[in-house]
C-alpha cells in the first residue's frame, strides 16, 4: 500500500504545478509578442518592399506583302498611380492628385464621358487589386515624365511606366485598314477580363489591330521588384516569367498600289468635289486584297497613346464621316454594275440565250393591272439602242433590255425578283463577305417578302425593273461588288476576301499561313459566265468605257451610274454615284478593281479614269487616258 502524502506536501506540489504552468504561459506570451510579432512585421515589410508586377509584351509588327513595315512599337511613357502608396489622409492625398492632374493637364472630375478625369479613372479602377497601377495618361512627353520623377518625394504613389506605343508609318493611307489600339473599352471590361486581360491593358480597337488582337498581343511576363517608401522601383529582384512578344503579321496588301489608288481616287473626287470615294483591288485567284482605300480617311497615329479631346470631336463631327471605312461599312445602290448579275441569272435560268434579242426604243410603257394607267420606264439613252442581245446590252448598258429580262414585258416572261435575289446572294450581295475587318455591313437585296414585312406593301413589276439595273432598294458595299466581279472574272468562284497572309515569329520564321478559303461556287455555268465576260470586254473595247486607256492589256469591265435620293441637280435630276468594276488580263485575270465616287455623276466619266491609273500602275504601263461619258 502506497504511503500517503502529508497535507503540507500536497500544497507545496500544487504551488509548483501552478508556477510551472504560469511560467509556460509567460514564455508563450513572450514568443507571440516577441519572435512571432517580429516575423509578422518582417513579412508585412516585405509585402510593402517587394512586389510582383506584370511585364507587358511587345505587340507584333505588321508588314505588307513586300516586307515593308507598316506598324512598329516605339518607347513611350505613361503616368500611373499605385493607390496603396498614396497618402492615407484625405488632404495630402488630394494634394498629390491635384498636383499630378496639373502636370498631366487633366481635370480632377468631369461630367463628360468622353473626357477622362483623375477621380473618374480611380473610380473605374476600384475593381482592380490595390497594388495594380492605374494608368492616368498614356504617351506623356519626356519632359512631363522627368518632372514626375524629379518630384517623387512630393508625389508618392505616382509612377512613370515605359511601354511600347504603336507607330503607324503610313498614317491616313492605311488608317481604316490597320485601325488603332487603346485602353480596354469600359463596356467590355468583363469580357476582356474573362480572356485574361486587365482593364489597364491596351487592345486593338478597330481595323486589323482588332481582328488580329489574339495573335498580335503576346503574353505578359512577371517580375519581382523592390520598392522604396514612395513605391518607386529600387531594384529588380527576379523575373519568374519573361514576356513573350506577339506574332508578326504579314498582309496581302501592296502599299505602293495603295498609294496609287489613293492618289487616283483623290483626283477623281476632285473633278466633281465629291465628298467620298472607295477603291477595292483584289486578286480573283484567291481573294487576296491588294489595295483598299476609303476617302476621306484619318491618321490613326492620333489615337496612339490616347487621342486629344479636340481631335476626337473634330473627327466625330465631320459631316464626311472620315472614321467610317466605306469599303465595308458603306452601302450604296450598285447601278448598272449589277447588270452582270442580272445577265448571269437570266442566262442560267434559260430566260434568254446568247441570241435572244430585245428591242430598246428609249422608253417603254407598262400598263397597270386594270389597264387604267400606263407607266413609263426609260433607258438612260432616250434615243434607244434598237434591237440587241445580251452581249450588246452589257456593252451599251441598255436599261430596257434588263427591265424586260428581269421583270418580263407583254408576252415575254422575265426572271422574276425571287430568282434574281437568289442569284444576287450567290454573288456575295446582301451577305457578309467574311473579310478580316470589323464593322462590315450586309447591305440589302430586297424581295417580295421583305417588302411585305417592312413596308406592308405588295411587290410590283416596277420594283423588279429597278432592281434589274441596280436601283430601287438594292444596297451593296464596294467589297461585295468586288467579290461579285471576282466571281465573274474567275468563272464562278467566290473566295473570302482577306488582308492577312501569314504570321512570323520574332526570328522571322513562318508559324502560320492564312490560306485561300472558297465561300461558294455561283450556280452559273462557265458557258454563261463567258457570255457575260464577253459583254464586259466589249464595254472596254467599244462600249461605255472604251477610252479606259490601258494599253497592251485586255481588260473587261462594267460602268455604273446609280441614282440616290438627295437634292436635285440643276437639271432637275437625282444625284448620282459613279461606279466602275473591271478585271484584267481578260483570259487569266490577276486583279479585279472596283471604284466608287460618291455624289459625282456618270461612272464612265468619273470612275473609269481612276481604275485606269490603278491598272496602269499594276501592270507597269504609262499614264491613262480620259474616259467619255456613258451609263
Amino acid at each position: 500500500m502506497a504511503a500517503e502524502v502529508p497535507h503540507g506536501g500536497r500544497i507545496k506540489l500544487s504551488r509548483r504545478v501552478l508556477l510551472l504552468s504560469f511560467g509556460g504561459l509567460v514564455a508563450r506570451l513572450w514568443t507571440l509578442q516577441g519572435t512571432s510579432s517580429s516575423r509578422v512585421a518582417v513579412e508585412a515589410a516585405d509585402r510593402q518592399r517587394l512586389r510582383v508586377l506584370s511585364v507587358s509584351a511587345d505587340r507584333g509588327v505588321i508588314y505588307d506583302q513586300a516586307g515593308r513595315i507598316l506598324v512598329r512599337n516605339v518607347p513611350a511613357f505613361n503616368a500611373a498611380i499605385v493607390r496603396t502608396d498614396l497618402p492615407d489622409d484625405d488632404v495630402p492625398r488630394r494634394q498629390v492628385l491635384e498636383r499630378v492632374a496639373t502636370l498631366l493637364d487633366m481635370p480632377m472630375d468631369s461630367d463628360d464621358d468622353d473626357v477622362e478625369s483623375v477621380n473618374g479613372l480611380l473610380s473605374k479602377a476600384e475593381v482592380l487589386p490595390l497594388l495594380e497601377p492605374v494608368v492616368l495618361k498614356r504617351g506623356i512627353g519626356e519632359e512631363t515624365a522627368f518632372l514626375i520623377e524629379q518630384q517623387q518625394l512630393t508625389l508618392p504613389g505616382v509612377v512613370v511606366q515605359v511601354e511600347g506605343r504603336r507607330e503607324y508609318l503610313f498614317g491616313s493611307l492605311l488608317g481604316h485598314l490597320l485601325g488603332y489600339v487603346g485602353p480596354v473599352p469600359a463596356e467590355a471590361v468583363e469580357e476582356y477580363r474573362r480572356r485574361g486581360y486587365s482593364p489597364n491593358d491596351t487592345v486593338g480597337q478597330t481595323g486589323l489591330e482588332h481582328s488580329y488582337e489574339s495573335v498580335l498581343r503576346g503574353n505578359k511576363g512577371e517580375e519581382r521588384i523592390e520598392v522604396n517608401a514612395e513605391g518607386r522601383k529600387v531594384r529588380l529582384v527576379s523575373r519568374p516569367k519573361d514576356p513573350e512578344p506577339g506574332l508578326n503579321l504579314v498582309l496581302t496588301l501592296d502599299t505602293e498600289l495603295q498609294k496609287v489608288a489613293a492618289e487616283a481616287l483623290e483626283k477623281g473626287m476632285a473633278r466633281k468635289e465629291s465628298p467620298a470615294g472607295v477603291v477595292v483591288a483584289l486578286d480573283p485567284r484567291d481573294g487576296a486584297i491588294r489595295a483598299m482605300v476609303s476617302l476621306p480617311g484619318y491618321d490613326n497615329n492620333l489615337f496612339s497613346g490616347g487621342i486629344k479631346h479636340e481631335d476626337l470631336v473634330r473627327l466625330s463631327e465631320d459631316p464626311r464621316f472620315p472614321l467610317v471605312d466605306r469599303s465595308v461599312s458603306g452601302v450604296y445602290p450598285p447601278g448598272s454594275t449589277f447588270k452582270m448579275v442580272t445577265a448571269s441569272a437570266a442566262l442560267q435560268e434559260g430566260v434568254i440565250d446568247r441570241e435572244t434579242q430585245r428591242s430598246c426604243g428609249g422608253i417603254m410603257y407598262v400598263s397597270s393591272d386594270d389597264g387604267s394607267q400606263r407607266y413609263p420606264f426609260y433607258c438612260f439613252n432616250r434615243a434607244g439602242h434598237g434591237s440587241l442581245n445580251v452581249v450588246g446590252a452589257i456593252r451599251h448598258s441598255c436599261d430596257i433590255f434588263f427591265y424586260q429580262v428581269a421583270g418580263g414585258f407583254e408576252d415575254f416572261r422575265g426572271l422574276g425578283q425571287k430568282r434574281l435575289a437568289s442569284y444576287a446572294h450567290s454573288f456575295s450581295m446582301g451577305d457578309l463577305t467574311g473579310v478580316d475587318l470589323p464593322g462590315e455591313l450586309a447591305g440589302l437585296i430586297p424581295d417580295p417578302t421583305w417588302k411585305r414585312l417592312t413596308r406592308q406593301e405588295l411587290w410590283l413589276t416596277g420594283d423588279t425593273y429597278n432592281c434589274a439595273i441596280g436601283q430601287g432598294d438594292i444596297l451593296v458595299t464596294p467589297l461585295q461588288l468586288a467579290c461579285a466581279t471576282m466571281a465573274v472574272a474567275n468563272r464562278g468562284t467566290v473566295y473570302q476576301p482577306r488582308l492577312g497572309d501569314r504570321l512570323l515569329d520574332g526570328e522571322g520564321r513562318e508559324v502560320a499561313q492564312y490560306r485561300p478559303r472558297i465561300v461558294r461556287q455561283v450556280p452559273v455555268s462557265t458557258e454563261h459566265l463567258d457570255i457575260v465576260r464577253e459583254g464586259m470586254r466589249e464595254v472596254v473595247s467599244i462600249g461605255t468605257a472604251r477610252t479606259l486607256g490601258v494599253k497592251g492589256v485586255d481588260v473587261a469591265g462594267k460602268t455604273g451610274t446609280a441614282e440616290f435620293f438627295g437634292p436635285l441637280t440643276p437639271g432637275g435630276y437625282l444625284p448620282m454615284h459613279a461606279w466602275f468594276v473591271c478585271f484584267a488580263p481578260y483570259e487569266n485575270p490577276e486583279i479585279a478593281v472596283v471604284v466608287l465616287i460618291e455624289d459625282s455623276g456618270e461612272g464612265a466619266y468619273y470612275a473609269v479614269p481612276v481604275a485606269a491609273e490603278i491598272l496602269n500602275a499594276y501592270f507597269g504601263l504609262g499614264s491613262a487616258g480620259a474616259a467619255e461619258a456613258g451609263s
